[in-house]
C-alpha cells in the first residue's frame, strides 16, 4: 500500500470511532445504556460478532442435516433394519486432532495432567 491508501484507511478508522449513533436510532440489541449511544466502530464490531456466530450456527446446522441424510441413506440401504449399524464418518480429522491437542494443552496448563 502506498502512503495515500494508508492515510485513507486510517481516516476511515478514525471517522468510525468519532461518529456516535444515539440509542433512539438503534435496535435494542445494539443500544448502550451507559453512554446513550454507540460509535460506528462499536456497532461494526457487534455486527461482525453476531454475523460470525450466525454463520457458525448455520454451518453446524447444515452439517447435522448432511449427516442425518447420510445415516438415513445407510438405514434405507440396509436389508435388516433390526440389526442396523451406523458407520460414523469424520470428514475433518485435522480439526479433530487440533481440538484434542488444544484440550491436552489446556489440561497440562491447568495442572490436571502431567507432561509426558
Amino acid at each position: 500500500m502506498n502512503y495515500a491508501e494508508n492515510a485513507l484507511k486510517a481516516l476511515r478508522k478514525l471517522s468510525r470511532s468519532m461518529i456516535e449513533v444515539p440509542n433512539s436510532w438503534l435496535p435494542e440489541d445494539y443500544q448502550n445504556k451507559v453512554s446513550g449511544g454507540r460509535t460506528l466502530a462499536e456497532l461494526e464490531k457487534i455486527y461482525t460478532k453476531k454475523v460470525s456466530i450466525k454463520n457458525t450456527k448455520e454451518n453446524e446446522k447444515n452439517e447435522r442435516l448432511r449427516r442425518i441424510e447420510i445415516y438415513r441413506q445407510q438405514f434405507d440401504a440396509s436389508d435388516n433394519s433390526d440389526n442396523f449399524e451406523i458407520s460414523f464418518e469424520n470428514p475433518n480429522d485435522d480439526q479433530l486432532y487440533r481440538n484434542q491437542m488444544a484440550f491436552c494443552s489446556a489440561m497440562m496448563r491447568a495442572g490436571r495432567i502431567d507432561e509426558i
